[in-house]
């Protein structure tokens, strides 16, 4: 079941995660030279943070009916831990994003701290919480070693190289997730068409929560309207 719950997890690894953390450093080496490079870095790991997000929230949506296509019966319950660890692998994403200061200054060494902390981190958690919890309790001890991992991280660089993130931006973001993430564990429809447009009220839902909120700026709100209504008269126009 927790092999099931991996495999769905890794959709968000290798189709983002992964490509994104393999560009990040030809990115921000040269930028760190700019004298604007704090402040686009920030931005920058709001950005992911949201990009990321509703990719992970649309797979959290989608897997309990992806699973009862996949396979049988007796695996339909790997759904419960693919919000666990599409999480984990969201914020071991997010990690890259802001572990900036050991490389633009040079300070490299901390790096395999940070790494052995969140391997041991990962067998203790592991040690306490499989006997009791199982398969949830291997991918909460997964998440929360990312979590430890992160933590150290942003201490170690903030130390190094100060960057003041949008903190408001990034918590609206994180709630909104963990509102949907609710949602979704706490309401399970057997129904497949049922189903179906319950998941997509969710998930535009987590959209609509952000608009709400007011996460976006009046500058990215312009460039949004813009957007659309360039896209929407190049439609019109084929269409005619």
């Amino acid at each position: 079941l927790y092999s099931i719950g991996f495999k769905l997890s890794t959709i968000l690894s290798l189709g983002f995660i992964e490509p994104f953390r393999k560009t990040w450093p030809a990115i921000f080496f040269p930028k760190a030279q700019d004298g604007d490079a704090k402040e686009v870095f920030s931005r920058f790991a709001t950005y992911f943070l949201l990009a990321g997000s509703i990719v992970s929230v649309f797979i959290i949506c989608i897997s309990d009916h992806l699973i009862q296509l996949m396979g049988s019966r007796e695996y339909w319950n790997a759904y419960a831990v693919v919000p666990i660890l599409v999480s984990s692998v969201l914020i071991h994403g997010f990690q890259a994003t802001i572990n900036l200061g050991l490389f633009v200054k040079n300070k490299t060494k901390y790096a395999p701290l940070i790494v052995i902390c969140g391997a041991v981190s990962n067998i203790v958690f592991n040690a306490l919480l499989i006997p009791r919890y199982g398969m949830i309790g291997a991918g909460t001890g997964t998440m929360l070693s990312h979590i430890v991992m992160l933590v150290l991280t942003y201490g170690i660089n903030q130390k190094i190289y100060p960057i003041h993130y949008e903190y408001r931006r990034l918590s609206q973001l994180a709630l909104a997730y963990i509102f949907i993430w609710i949602v979704n564990y706490s309401v399970h429809i057997q129904s497949f068409w049922w189903a179906i447009p319950f998941k997509a009220i969710l998930f535009v839902s987590f959209i609509l929560i952000l608009f709400i909120t007011r996460f976006f700026t009046d500058r990215e709100l312009e460039v949004m309207k813009e957007t659309y209504l360039k896209y929407s008269s190049l439609v019109l126009k084929r269409a005619g």
